[in-house]
């Protein structure tokens, strides 16, 4: 795979991501933030097959809401090539970012 297809990917990724993302309201609430590690398995046609917790934001909350938008966001983008692709993906929950949808 070509380094632009790579950077091409990766940036619509990061847009589906963001158009689905949320930020739950108890946690804002609260003052929660932090970032929690998921790591995501896509099926060659962009479903996600498997997501799970690698490293935890340190609030339950988050966490659970970090699969949760993982799994919001399926179908992703195709990965380039044919082959299904693992990676983690860091999802940020920051306070100033509640408000903000994309």
């Amino acid at each position: 795979m070509s380094q632009a297809a790579q950077e091409n990917w990766e940036s619509r990724l990061l847009g589906r991501l963001l158009a689905v993302r949320r930020y739950p309201p108890e946690a804002a609430a609260r003052d929660q933030q932090g970032i929690a590690d998921v790591r995501v398995t896509i099926a060659a046609d962009g479903q996600v097959v498997r997501a799970s917790l690698v490293k935890s934001s340190g609030y339950p909350v988050l966490d659970t809401e970090a699969l949760a938008w993982i799994r919001r966001a399926s179908p992703l983008p195709p990965p380039p090539g044919a082959a299904p692709v693992t990676l983690v993906v860091p999802l940020r929950f920051h306070i100033d970012d509640a408000d903000d949808p994309a």
